[in-house]
């Protein structure tokens, strides 16, 4: 639905196109560099009895395909969610951004945490080595974790204009808008590792009602909170893996991801504090 609005506001000329090439930009050239560092790991995965070289330029085809269109389709919603501003305008200064937005985010760390506790697996918490056959693991652990951090953002920013447009600001269809937020948190947690339905509808209502509960405490007067929240919920999750240092270059992926998210999310922030700019 946000893909679809955002094509409607760039044919109206109500799109923030600078904003769009950007982003669009700073994915691709994070792509580019994440393909060059993970080549170990996709050459490992060629076949013996194909030609090397067939298997080389299908891959990298459908790689450049795959983040053309990934990348146009993340740069095209932050284009979008420059200018779907809600129906209040106030913004907090920098510091009460930051103090606001990172208690936001652990906030919803947090929720997240307990949900997991109405639905605990039965397995091992088991560390991620998806990174571990790269050129340098730290490196593609930490942008990976920053296209998670975009991705979260948007996604959340949506949620949160959803309702804002849903309710006018908090003030009509309240009730509903309620009743409506615990599919919508049960949407949001997901359907992986589900072992137990009734833990698992339980603690998806919860996490929507936590949602709705931080965006007519917070997210509804000002929506450059978000970046910053979800910034914070990413380094959050990404300190875990960097406390496991399960591979060489571990530690130094989630120290980098911090340096990256930190000032990035505060500048998405600012970002998102500026006037309309086409």
């Amino acid at each position: 639905m946000g893909g679809i609005r955002a094509v409607i506001s760039l044919t109206h000329h109500q799109f923030a196109t600078r904003t769009f090439l950007l982003f669009f930009l700073i994915l691709i050239g994070k792509s580019m560099v994440q393909i060059v560092n993970l080549l170990p790991i996709l050459l490992a995965a060629f076949k013996t009895s194909e030609p090397y070289l067939n298997q080389l330029i299908t891959t990298l085809s459908f790689l450049a395909l795959q983040i053309l269109v990934k990348s146009a389709s993340f740069a095209l919603l932050a284009g979008f969610i420059q200018d779907a501003r809600f129906r209040f305008q106030a913004t907090h200064s920098i510091w009460e951004r930051l103090l606001i937005g990172s208690s936001l985010g652990t906030l919803i760390a947090g929720a997240s945490a307990m949900v997991e506790r109405f639905s605990p697996s039965l397995k091992p918490l088991w560390p991620d080595y998806s990174h571990a056959g790269a050129y340098l693991p730290g490196v593609s652990f930490a942008l990976t974790t920053f296209t998670t951090f975009i991705a979260s953002t948007i996604t959340y920013y949506l949620i949160f204009k959803a309702i804002d447009y849903f309710t006018n600001g908090w003030k009509e269809r309240i009730p509903l808008a309620i009743a409506l937020s615990l599919p919508l948190g049960i949407a949001v947690k997901g359907t992986a590792g589900i072992e137990h339905i009734s833990a698992w509808l339980i603690g998806g209502c919860v996490l929507g009602l936590v949602l709705l509960a931080l965006y007519v405490c917070a997210i509804r007067f000002d929506r450059t909170l978000i970046p910053i929240a979800m910034g914070t919920f990413v380094i959050l999750d990404t300190i875990q893996q960097g406390i496991f240092n399960p591979y060489p270059g571990a530690l130094l992926g989630a120290l980098l991801s911090i340096i990256i998210i930190a000032p990035f999310a505060l500048w998405w922030s600012t970002l998102l504090c500026l006037p309309h700019k086409r």
